[in-house]
C-alpha cells in the first residue's frame, strides 16, 4: 500500500511540510505496515462519505491530503482540521507520523 500525504495551512507556513511525502508500507518495519492497514480499514477509507466541510473554518487549521494506493483501490481525500471522525483523525495521525519519520530518514 502507497500513502501520498500533504498538509497545507496550520499557523506558520513550513514548506519541509507542504512537500507531499509518499510511504510505501511494505517498506516499513512489519508492525507498522499492518498498523497503517488496519487504521485504513477501520476509518473506512476506500467507502466513506467524503467528510462535510466545516460550518465555520478554524484560523489556522491545517488540511491534509491523503490519497492510498492499495493495489486496485485509490482514492483521495481532503480533511481539514478538526477532524470529527475518529478513525479518520486516528488515520491522519499515523500517517503524519510516518511521514515525519520518512522526512527524517528513519523510514
Amino acid at each position: 500500500m502507497k500513502i501520498e500525504l500533504k498538509i497545507d495551512g496550520g499557523f506558520v507556513r513550513l514548506p519541509g511540510l507542504a512537500r507531499p511525502v509518499t510511504i510505501d508500507s511494505t517498506a516499513l518495519p512489519p508492525a507498522h505496515g499492518a498498523k497503517l492497514a488496519r487504521l485504513v480499514a477501520r476509518s473506512r477509507f476506500f467507502d466513506a462519505a467524503p467528510p462535510s466541510p466545516a460550518a465555520a473554518p478554524t484560523r489556522d487549521a491545517r488540511s491534509y491530503t491523503i490519497a492510498i494506493d492499495d493495489g486496485g483501490r485509490r482514492r483521495s481525500m481532503t480533511l481539514s482540521e478538526p477532524i470529527a471522525d475518529a478513525g479518520l483523525r486516528d488515520l491522519v495521525d499515523e500517517v503524519v507520523a510516518c511521514a515525519g519519520d520518512a522526512r527524517r530518514g528513519l523510514a
